[in-house]
């Protein structure tokens, strides 16, 4: 039996605590940028930010990016039949070799797909302020959604082109390494 037979469709030990660390940091990361990004947009400022309203949506976004995200992670390993760390490696082992090409292409995925994340984040700060009864960022009339989009693009596209040549140098650095050790 395989190690992956023996897994089965669920997570577990570090492969768990994997997915729910790195679900939780990037759902964190997805809201505060959807949330930095309507104040950047706010027509009139100042914005009015209400506490409630703005934690009930970061726990209600990120809770379900944890969920969704985790879920996610098991059922690529499943497909895949390798582990999270298994994955890792093998991109790790390749990260880097695009030079300039590959951050300005994964910045620019970044960007366009930003738009899915930002308006899950929105609607979360939607429910939650249907929930508390005050809009997070107000006052709403005020909040321009398109121009507060393309700016979170713009710092989604940012931290991803960082991402990726923070990862890069990384790999690279740790691929020196093992070659001196031989």
């Amino acid at each position: 039996m395989s190690h992956q037979q023996e897994r089965g469709l669920f997570l577990q030990g570090e492969d768990l605590g994997r997915a729910l660390v790195f679900s939780s940091f990037w759902g964190s990361i997805f809201y505060l940028l959807a949330f930095v990004s309507q104040l950047l947009a706010f027509r009139r400022p100042p914005a009015e930010v209400q506490s409630k309203p703005t934690l009930t949506g970061a726990g209600i976004f990120v809770g379900g990016f944890v969920g969704l995200g985790t879920l996610g992670i098991a059922i690529v390993s499943l497909l895949k039949g390798k582990s999270p760390a298994e994955q890792a490696r093998e991109q790790l082992g390749t990260a880097g070799e695009g030079g300039s090409n590959s951050v300005f292409g994964t910045a620019l995925g970044a960007g366009l797909g930003s738009v899915v994340p930002f308006s899950v984040a929105v609607g979360s700060m939607r429910l939650a302020e249907r929930i508390t009864g005050v809009p997070a960022v107000g006052p709403q009339e005020h909040v321009d959604l398109p121009r507060a989009a393309a700016v979170n693009a713009l710092l989604t596209a940012l931290i991803a082109a960082a991402v990726t040549r923070i990862t890069g140098w990384v790999a690279r650095d740790a691929r020196a390494a093992e070659r001196t050790r031989m």
